[in-house]
């Protein structure tokens, strides 16, 4: 029986959407003063009608407190006092922070709190429906026991379990989550009740529910109702609704409330009653990720040179300016939060407004990579000797792999490296393709550095004529380029799927049969069934590779590669399948010149591995879980992000991908426009989603330009080993650090 209803009064933090980014930013720090005149004149009010207020995220607060924060002292004295709450988590994120991004935003509120003691207990996201399966570890680590979670169910199905439940991580932290109800518009539950609107509409419609939900088996002494919207502010007649609300009924209270007062309340009451669920959250929204395939790229790159440097210093090598560090998170965490762009970016792409709003979003994505490559010049050349190359592997763990060095003379062939202790010489083999490049295969000991005297001129190698190594075969058509197998020689096993319909490797591009954008995405933001809001179009897909665009095959004394090219609607591409000689491992690199179009379009790149109902790892922001066994149902099956890698095993073997660039894949099949309910993993293949403008609203209408991808593969006899794929990582994608290259050069080249 519901004893107590606790209203949730914030502003959704929508860093744009709704207006530009300074617009949205200046009205959002300006609700931080108004929530605290709406607290001090509420003061003489009954205890339920007093005015509480919740920070959804710290940013706003943070940035109240850099612009002066003129009453900032009375801010905190109402957060010491319950009226007002700080809440733990930076922004709302998308699938692109990685764990050093939640650990480091997450700090920023827990610092504020330890210095000025304030109370922190709660962490809020609203909107993406999932996140990382690591936050609760995160969260319980830090002190944080409470999650409030208002998930949008508009293009997803809401969770399947019962509310509040205890959110277990993969290495054992809780955190008590409650999540709204897909009924009434998450967030604005409230205002779909007509809380504020109507006060006898609202008590109407709130006592109507309350009663449904009891039929249907809700069985606690509390229930939570979230009243905001998008950056919308303060609403002082909530106090008055819930005046009217006590005064018409009696038995059930209502009250303006924080997180923390409905949580502790819930937990009084039933806590150990609660079910415990130990399982990832995958987001449905994060395909808007591969809505800008080349941002979302360059915010994956800006993590690799954070994780070098942070390597670095752990060796006590050098170590950046934490100031101009915090510059490069800064930036990378406004591209990475999840609100894309303007409202009207689909229905108006040409729009100044929707382009305005889309540059706003996509230019910190470019600056943190641009910031952090300068940043570790410099810090790397603290390590750098006159006239050599140093390579410095940061891991505690050998490093194998390639380095790829610029060219300043271009008409001098690759020489190589010479080891200046050793004398070992590494031969360089010249690649041309975009930016001029020497490549050099070496292995360097965990915390170790090698230097190098680059020599003119190095002794020729003879390499056979094929895709072949000691590690692995691939058999191609000669006619079209496709790949039919690839034979791993240790153990004769064949590593694709035979009778997949795409081949490893291919570029298939998607369409929807009538054209329309309607045919892909629901536009119904009210109450219907989740599931007839789902539509299921018709899709057309073709692959890249036909006859007549016959292969080259490339050799040298670092690797062979297969080299194919073709088009495909409204994208021209190039794809390079590279074996290197001397490593167990194989690379696709994809070059797209992509033209715009603004009807439903999906690119995909496949990798139809073998397997009969193998379990599927995906790796995550610091978390492995099982595709379609470890998640709670409701949850993303469509398609999940993948942070560093994506792991197929079977009993007595696994076969790991690294994407690079790419953070999506669709697991057993191409699943869009499936909407499943379940994900049952039947088979190995990997579908990694290139590119896509699914949907009607927020991320862009198309894509354009160029932009050059990479994924890393890998294969081993056993289980899933995630250490060794977290060092495959390591080598494949991170990689060393390089000292050496002169200051017009980049020896991250991209």
């Amino acid at each position: 029986m519901i004893e107590k209803v606790f209203i949730l009064h914030h502003t959704h933090v929508d860093f744009g959407y709704t207006d530009t980014r300074r617009k949205v930013l200046d009205d959002l720090v300006a609700m931080v003063d108004e929530a605290t005149d709406l607290v001090k004149a509420s003061a003489d009010r009954p205890e339920p009608e007093r005015f509480r207020w919740i920070h959804e995220g710290f940013w706003p607060v943070m940035e109240y407190l850099r612009r002066g924060g003129a009453r900032r002292e009375e801010m905190f004295e109402q957060i010491r006092g319950g009226r007002v709450e700080l809440t733990a988590l930076y922004m709302n994120p998308t699938d692109l922070f990685d764990r050093d991004s939640f650990e480091r935003s997450t700090d920023y509120a827990c610092d504020l709190a330890r210095r000025e003691n304030l109370p922190l207990v709660s962490a809020m996201f609203s909107d993406c429906p999932g996140i990382p399966w690591s936050l609760p570890d995160i969260l319980a680590s830090r002190g944080i026991k409470y999650l409030s979670a208002a998930p949008d169910f508009i293009m997803s199905f809401p969770l399947e379990v019962e509310r509040p439940f205890y959110w277990e991580g993969p290495d054992g932290g809780r955190v008590l989550t409650w999540f709204t109800e897909w009924r009434h518009s998450w967030y604005a539950e409230g205002i779909v009740h007509k809380l504020a609107e109507d006060f006898a509409k609202g008590t109407e419609n709130l006592l109507a529910y309350i009663r449904r939900i009891s039929d249907e088996g809700y069985r606690w002494r509390g229930l939570a109702i979230h009243f905001g919207m998008d950056n919308v502010p303060a609403e002082p007649k909530l106090m008055d609704f819930v005046a009217h609300f006590n005064a018409a009924q009696s038995g059930i209270e209502a009250r303006m409330a924080t997180n923390r007062e409905f949580f502790e309340f819930m937990e009084q009451q039933h806590g150990s009653q609660f079910a415990v669920h130990r399982a990832a959250w995958p987001d449905w929204w994060a395909n808007g990720n591969g809505s800008a395939a080349f941002e979302s790229a360059c915010s994956r790159r800006t993590k690799n040179a954070l994780r070098r440097m942070r390597e670095l210093a752990a060796m006590g090598k050098a170590a950046p300016d934490p100031a101009r560090l915090e510059e490069v998170y800064e930036q990378m965490l406004l591209f990475d939060e999840h609100t894309w762009g303007a409202s009207i970016s689909i229905r108006a792409p040409w729009s100044l407004q929707g382009r305005l709003q889309w540059q706003e979003k996509r230019i910190p994505a470019l600056k943190a990579l641009d910031q952090v490559r300068r940043i570790e010049r410099e810090v790397t050349a603290s390590l750098a000797e006159d006239g050599r190359v140093t390579v410095t592997n940061p891991f505690d763990h050998e490093w194998t792999g390639a380095i790829a060095l610029p060219v300043s003379d271009k008409k001098k062939s690759a020489g190589g490296l010479k080891d200046v202790e050793s004398g070992e010489l590494a031969i360089g083999q010249r690649e041309k393709a975009g930016a001029v490049r020497d490549h050099y295969a070496l292995r360097i000991g965990p915390r170790a550095t090698r230097r190098f005297e680059l020599a003119a001129k190095a002794p020729k190698s003879s390499v056979p004529a094929a895709m072949e190594n000691d590690y692995y075969r691939l058999d191609y058509d000669p006619q079209r380029g496709t790949i039919g197998q690839i034979v791993e020689k240790s153990s004769g096993r064949e590593l694709c799927d035979a009778g997949a319909e795409w081949s490893f490797a291919e570029i298939i591009h998607e369409r929807a049969r009538q054209g329309s954008r309607e045919e892909i995405y629901d536009i119904s933001y009210g109450s219907t069934s989740p599931e007839a809001k789902r539509p299921r179009p018709e899709l057309v897909r073709q692959g890249g590779h036909v006859k007549g665009r016959k292969p080259r095959l490339i050799t040298g004394p670092v690797f062979n590669a297969l080299v194919t090219t073709g088009n495909l609607p409204k994208v021209r591409f190039a794809r390079e399948v590279r074996l290197y000689h001397a490593l167990p491992r194989i690379d696709v690199i994809l070059r797209l010149d992509k033209q715009v179009e603004t009807a439903y379009e999906s690119l995909y790149l496949a990798f139809p591995l073998a397997g009969q109902s193998p379990e599927v790892w995906i790796e995550n922001a610091g978390a492995a879980f099982r595709a379609g066994i470890d998640q709670l149902p409701g949850s993303a099956t469509d398609w999940l992000s993948v942070g560093d890698y994506v792991a197929v095993s079977q009993a007595d073997h696994t076969t790991v991908l690294a994407p690079h660039d790419v953070p999506l894949v669709q697991v057993g099949d191409i699943h869009t426009g499936k909407w499943l309910k379940r994900l049952e993993v039947a088979n190995g293949h990997v579908y990694s989603w290139v590119m896509n403008n699914l949907w009607f609203t927020n991320f862009p209408a198309y894509q354009e330009g160029q932009v050059q991808l990479v994924w890393s593969l890998t294969s081993g006899a056993g289980l899933v080993d995630h250490e060794a794929a977290r060092r495959f990582v390591d080598n494949s994608r991170v990689g060393p650090v390089v000292a050496g290259v002169s200051e017009e050069q980049d020896s991250v080249v991209w």
